[in-house]
C-alpha cells in the first residue's frame, strides 16, 4: 500500500509541531511572583504582563552557534532553544504551512532569517542583555 505524499507531509508536520510544543513547555521561563512588591507589601506588578524579559543566567548558558545551526535546518527551533517560545513557534508554524506550498522556498527563506536572528539573540544573552519574547 502506497502512502501519498500529502499524508506523509502531514504526518511529519504533526510530529514537528508536537516536538515544538514539547520544547516550548520545557524551555518556558518561570514567571516571577508578582503578588509581593519590593517593599514587602502586596500590590500590582509594576510592569505590564505582556512584557516578560528573558534573563540570561550563567548556569544555563546556551550556544548562539548551536541555535543558529538548528534554526537554519528547522526555522524557529533555535528561538525555542533560546527561550523565545512564542516567536519560535510562529516561525516554525509559518515554515511548515507555507513551506510545502512553495516547494520549500519559504522554508529556506525562513531558515536563513531564523538562523541570523537566533545567532543575534544568543549573542545578546551571552553578553548578559535581557530580551523580550518578540525581540
Amino acid at each position: 500500500m502506497e502512502v501519498g505524499t500529502e499524508i506523509t507531509v502531514a504526518i511529519i508536520a504533526g510530529l514537528f509541531s508536537l516536538v515544538g510544543i514539547w520544547l516550548a513547555g520545557k524551555l518556558k521561563t518561570p514567571s516571577p511572583d508578582t503578588n509581593e512588591s519590593q517593599d514587602g507589601s502586596l500590590g500590582r506588578p509594576s510592569e505590564p504582563s505582556s512584557y516578560t524579559p528573558i534573563l540570561p543566567s550563567a548556569k544555563s548558558a546556551k550556544s548562539a552557534k548551536f541555535a543558529a545551526t538548528i534554526s537554519f535546518f528547522f526555522p524557529g527551533v533555535g528561538e525555542l532553544y533560546l527561550g523565545q517560545s512564542k516567536k519560535g513557534l510562529v516561525i516554525f508554524m509559518l515554515a511548515l504551512i507555507l513551506g510545502g506550498g512553495t516547494m520549500g522556498i519559504i522554508w529556506f527563506i525562513l531558515g536563513i532569517y531564523s538562523c541570523f536572528h537566533a545567532h543575534k539573540i544568543g549573542c545578546l544573552l551571552a553578553r548578559g542583555i535581557a530580551i523580550t519574547d518578540w525581540e
